[in-house]
């Protein structure tokens, strides 16, 4: 057998080998053992970590990176468990589905991938965007799925057959997108400087969110849907209070200052006490999001950092890093 050959198919073997012990409850001792001070980093893309999200579990931790993979993690070891291929482009956003069985994949080749976890295979893939798709989102019955493209538009598919829903208003690629924690709203985030509300059901645009003074980056809800923050590339953050659930409206902006460049990703944490945001620089920025106080600067020396997420129980902090990294801090010991 040629040797270039052999070592793929030697990695191959390797991979599932590995994704079979971990689906069949064989973990590894952990080997990563990150505190908040001195963080500890996961290595195995070669290209920038576009992208992160946790199981909701807690047992895996999903990158997406511009060579056009993702890979799984076991947490809390680090040791990686399987690399899902096919993507023709870089991969923009990961998320699991609720109950952890799918994840979802968006990439730079204008589609988006189901992937089956129980087998670690392809599933399905979801066409019809016209242009780059940044972000996707289950809901939190994990019935459907939105995505957010470069096309300007948003799409929100049923997972279970496929079909598909577009919701235009946008008058730019939209970066982002984030359902309430009641499946009942939806916001995006896009080029042209605004925050959209959409009734996630209807698919009615109800609100439109003016401020920010660049491309709208990230979105996120806070637990209770008390606070949507928003994150952008004119380096601010900014909380927004909406008041009803079935019709929203901004009453309250409070606007965080603290990053030196765009802010690429946001997350907060289960209970709602912490966010954390990432802007293209070393730091991650931990905010007390109840009184829109910083907290603390996460430093990972040398290493650009793109993506954060938390894991559920709101004890690991991860980051992915222009260099290919995954980067872990524990987080058990902040306080708001």
């Amino acid at each position: 057998m040629n040797r270039k050959v052999s070592l793929v198919f030697i990695g191959i073997i390797s991979c599932f080998t590995d994704w079979w012990a971990w689906s069949n409850g064989t973990q590894p001792a952990m080997t990563c053992l990150p505190s908040l001070n001195s963080p500890c980093s996961l290595a195995g893309h070669p290209d920038w970590v576009y992208a992160l999200a946790f199981s909701s579990d807690g047992r895996l931790l999903a990158s997406g990176s511009r060579d056009g993979t993702i890979k799984l993690w076991e947490v809390p070891s680090g040791q990686e468990v399987i690399t899902l291929v096919g993507h023709l482009g870089g991969v923009r956003s990961v998320a699991f589905s609720p109950d952890g069985k799918l994840l979802a994949s968006a990439s730079d080749d204008t589609t988006i991938k189901l992937w089956d976890l129980t087998r670690g295979v392809e599933l399905r893939t979801l066409r019809g965007h016209l242009f780059w798709v940044r972000s996707v989102a289950f809901s939190p019955d994990g019935r459907r799925l939105a995505s957010a493209s470069n096309d300007r538009s948003i799409k929100l598919w049923n997972v279970q057959t496929g079909e598909e829903v577009t919701l235009r208003g946008h008058e730019g690629p939209v970066y982002a997108v984030a359902f309430s924690p009641d499946g009942r709203q939806l916001a995006s985030g896009s080029w042209d400087e605004t925050v959209k509300l959409w009734d996630a059901v209807s698919g009615q645009n109800v609100q439109t969110l003016f401020g920010h003074a660049s491309w709208v980056q990230a979105v996120a809800f806070d637990p209770a849907s008390a606070l949507l923050i928003s994150g952008s590339k004119d380096r601010t953050i900014r909380l927004w209070e909406l008041q009803g659930r079935a019709l929203p409206g901004s009453r309250k902006v409070r606007t965080l200052r603290g990053h030196a460049q765009a802010v690429e990703s946001l997350a907060v944490n289960a209970e709602g006490m912490f966010l954390a945001s990432v802007a293209s620089d070393e730091n991650v920025l931990l905010w007390g999001l109840r009184a829109g106080k910083l907290l603390r600067t996460l430093q990972a020396s040398g290493l650009l950092l793109e993506a954060v997420a938390f894991s559920p129980d709101g004890r690991l902090l991860a980051s992915g890093a222009q260099s290919g990294a995954v980067v872990l801090w524990s987080v058990a010991e902040a306080s708001p």
